[in-house]
Formats: C-alpha cells, sequence, structure tokens
C-alpha cells in the first residue's frame, strides 16, 4: 500500500490482486459474427454515449463496411424515446423482430446518430410546490426530536452501507420549513460522523482506492467478501457511496469553506459512480454501473449473482444521481447538473417499462407474467 499521487488525497491505493486469493468468477461474452470482407455490407463495430443536452442522449455509431443503411436493433424503450425528427432516415422494421428476455427487439435501419429524449426531471434542493405552512410544525415535530438525539459517538456500526444509511439529512427539512435553529447541530454531527470516512481516520473501516479496477472499495471488504455487501467484488458500489453523498452536499451547502476544503474528496466518491469522461479522469471509469443499452445501474460487480447482474435498488440509484446533482449545483458543476438528472429520468421510466409491467402491456411470455416480480 502507497500514498497516492491522484485526487483521493490520503486514501490508500492499493492493488487487490495481492490481497485476495485466486477466484473463479464465470462473465457472458458477446460476439458478432461477420461474413468475409468481401461479402460484408456494413456493421456496427463501435460507438460513444454523449449527454450533451439535458435529458437527451445521443448515440454515434460506428461502422465498418461498405454502405450507408446500418441495421441494428432496438427494445421497446428505445422505440419510446427515439426522436424521428431528429434521426437521419430512420426507418422502423415493425416485421423484424428478434425475441429476448426484454421482450422483443425491433429493427431500424439508417438511424445515426440514435437521438433519445426523455421527459424532464425537476431535481432542485426544494419541494416543486413548496410545503403548505399548517404543516410545518407537524414536519418540524419530527427532526427536532431527532436533532436531539444526534450523538455522533453512539454510531456502533462500521460497515460504509449502514454507518451511510445513519447520516441525517435533518438539515434539509429544517431548511425547508424554516426552522433553522436545529441546523448548527445538525452541522456539527454530520462533520463529525463524515470526516473521519474522508479522512482516513476509521480505525476499523475507511475506503480504499484499487489502481488495478479503479474503484473505491473499503478496508473491511478487502479482507472479508461478505462483509460491506461484497465490496471486495466491486458490488454494490452505487448504494453504498450515495449515502455519504447525502450528507456531504448537505454540509457543502450549509458550510462552503468545508466544502471547499472537502470537494476533492466529495468528487473523488461521485466519480466513482458518476465519471463523465475518462479522459480527463482516468481514476475511474466511464458511469462505472449505468448500463447505456437497457439504462439501468447493476449492482453486481465481479461475482456471479443467480439472476443476472444483480438488477436491484433503483430507488437508491435515482437517489445516487439525484445527489450527484446537487453536488454539481453546489460547485457549479454544468456537466454534472444536466446529466445527474438525465441518468435518473432514463433509470425512472426504465423502472417504469420493465419493473411495473402490467398486465396488459404483454412484454412477457405467458408462463412468465403470474407472480412476475422484480
Amino acid at each position: 500500500m502507497v500514498k497516492p499521487s491522484n485526487p483521493l488525497g490520503e486514501w490508500l491505493v492499493l492493488s487487490l490482486r495481492s490481497l485476495i486469493p485466486l477466484v473463479i468468477f464465470f462473465i457472458s461474452l458477446r460476439f458478432r459474427l461477420t461474413p468475409s470482407p468481401a461479402r460484408l455490407f456494413v456493421a456496427l463495430s463501435g460507438g460513444e454515449t454523449v449527454f450533451g443536452r439535458p435529458f437527451c442522449a445521443e448515440y454515434t455509431l460506428e461502422k465498418e463496411g461498405f454502405g450507408d443503411l446500418l441495421l441494428t436493433v432496438v427494445h421497446p424503450l428505445h422505440l419510446q424515446l427515439l426522436s424521428e425528427n431528429d434521426c437521419n432516415n430512420v426507418t422502423v422494421l415493425n416485421d423484424f423482430k428478434y425475441k429476448s428476455i426484454d421482450s422483443e427487439l425491433v429493427g431500424v435501419v439508417g438511424c445515426d446518430p440514435w437521438l433519445l429524449k426523455t421527459n424532464s426531471v425537476f431535481v432542485t434542493w426544494h419541494f416543486i410546490n413548496g410545503v403548505k405552512e399548517e404543516l410545518h410544525y407537524e414536519i418540524v415535530s419530527v427532526p427536532l426530536n431527532d436533532v436531539e438525539g444526534l450523538n455522533s459517538s453512539a454510531i456502533t456500526r462500521t460497515s460504509s452501507y449502514f454507518y451511510g444509511k445513519l447520516i441525517a439529512r435533518l438539515a434539509l427539512i429544517a431548511e425547508e420549513v424554516c426552522f433553522l435553529d436545529v441546523i448548527p447541530k445538525v452541522k456539527k454531527y454530520l462533520k463529525e460522523i463524515i470526516e473521519p470516512w474522508l479522512d482516513g481516520a476509521i480505525k476499523e473501516n475507511g475506503f480504499l482506492y484499487d489502481q488495478e479496477w479503479r474503484v473505491v472499495v473499503t478496508k473491511q471488504g478487502c479482507s472479508d467478501s461478505s462483509y460491506d455487501f461484497g465490496s471486495e467484488f466491486y458490488t454494490s458500489r452505487l448504494y453504498h457511496l450515495r449515502y455519504f453523498l447525502d450528507g456531504i452536499v448537505i454540509l457543502v451547502n450549509i458550510d462552503p469553506c468545508w466544502g471547499k476544503k472537502y470537494k476533492c474528496r466529495a468528487y473523488s466518491l461521485m466519480q466513482e459512480f458518476m465519471n463523465l469522461s475518462t479522459c480527463s479522469n482516468p481514476n475511474y471509469t466511464h458511469l462505472r454501473c449505468f448500463d447505456l443499452y437497457k439504462f439501468h445501474s447493476w449492482a453486481g460487480g465481479l461475482k456471479e449473482f443467480e439472476k443476472g447482474r444483480y438488477q436491484k435498488g433503483t430507488s437508491e440509484a435515482v437517489i445516487a444521481y439525484y445527489s450527484a446533482r446537487l453536488i454539481g449545483l453546489e460547485y457549479g458543476d454544468a456537466n454534472v447538473v444536466t446529466t445527474g438528472p438525465t441518468l435518473t429520468a432514463l433509470l425512472s421510466i426504465r423502472a417504469q417499462m420493465w419493473w411495473h409491467v402490467r398486465e396488459a402491456m404483454n412484454m412477457r411470455e405467458e408462463n412468465f407474467r403470474p407472480g412476475f416480480w422484480c
């Protein structure tokens, strides 16, 4: 373990190859079968996704071969979001279909680039419609009682997940209903429980940075694969870190000087799951868990799960991107401000289509629909 020369500050840098014994795990590979070059017309060879505009994802497709009409297949959500007005010569082949677990995939010709537009999701510090004044006392009474019991020394959990969940959002509620008396105590409490993690002062646990896989893990997760829900195998990264980010962004809002001091480490936690560019920041992978084809944030890391890539926790993922948006607002980062709500919108509409399945949608086979649950 060595001291890092990167924005992670005093966090230890390590390679898990020396800590983890050889573990056999399984992965899925996709192959593309093409004819000889003499018979090849045009085929997809790669692509790039750009979030240049709010609530819009643009897919630039790389092709090889001869000709301009590229045939691709899209799932129902692509069709729903595909903006025919902004795509060049797009033709949907309704009779060209391929069955998959995500319902039938439909052929599309000539759409390059893809331009997928979703509805706007407004992410702000406060309720859009405000809070009724007659409800202020009822709302205040709950956090007021909680604030009286705040005691950082009473926290006994050392798991990054459960410790993070204890980081309160009381200050935001208090500010919303103009009950500012509780904010100083909440501020003190948040500092006492967040700073040791950011400073590497937690004896029992703490954040580590793995150079090989470019990921933040926990000290206890490296020594025990069952601890922190499989941090050793990079499982559920988004859900662990979002709780810390919730508390951090509130502190940044309350105390800008504190936010300036810890900006690099706040960004490190955010970019662990929402790095927008590997060119400007090679410390983390691009968007980590977010699947740019299915519009879902996977919880699975290297470990194999019974049900695919551990597709769970849409609500926690949504809040993570919500917190990232607030980080962008506090630090004046336009790219984060734009991308956070866009990912939130894509996650939400994806959950509505494939997780909130209605009987009338006929998306699944007959023997699969009864009792369907995710």
